[in-house]
């Protein structure tokens, strides 16, 4: 198979219920990055403290765009030339897997562009 097609995209980024699915995984990932331990010198950078900001923002329920523009996104972001996708015949068939959602590169690079991380980020120290 391909990657995903343009209709795969615009349909599963328009779907409530993909919706749905995508904001319990930003959620996960949020709750990651809030609990995310600074237990070293090198673990306090900027791009830690973005991800923190963002994280608070969404727990607090306020995703700084709209679901869609986050869903459109990521679909972007996905370019795996085998696309993981649900199967079978429920509700989410068709749709990329929990994994793309919480666990990929693309759910990385979107969490990442949102929060406003920029190259270098991870190495440029917070100063207080």
């Amino acid at each position: 198979m391909s990657q995903l097609t343009l209709s795969q995209r615009s349909t599963m980024a328009g779907n409530g219920y993909f919706h749905q699915r995508l904001s319990s995984a930003i959620r996960k990932t949020a709750n990651y990055w809030l609990n995310y331990a600074m237990d070293s010198v090198a673990k306090y950078n900027k791009a830690v403290q973005k991800r923190k900001l963002l994280a608070r923002q969404i727990m607090q329920g306020m995703l700084p765009v709209g679901m869609q523009a986050y869903a459109e996104y990521l679909l972007s972001q996905y370019n795996e030339n085998t696309p993981d996708l649900i199967g079978g015949n429920g509700i989410d068939a068709g749709q990329v897997s929990d994994a793309v959602l919480t666990d990929s590169s693309a759910s990385t690079l979107t969490y990442d562009f949102f929060a406003g991380v920029e190259t270098g980020d991870d190495t440029r120290a917070v100063t207080f």
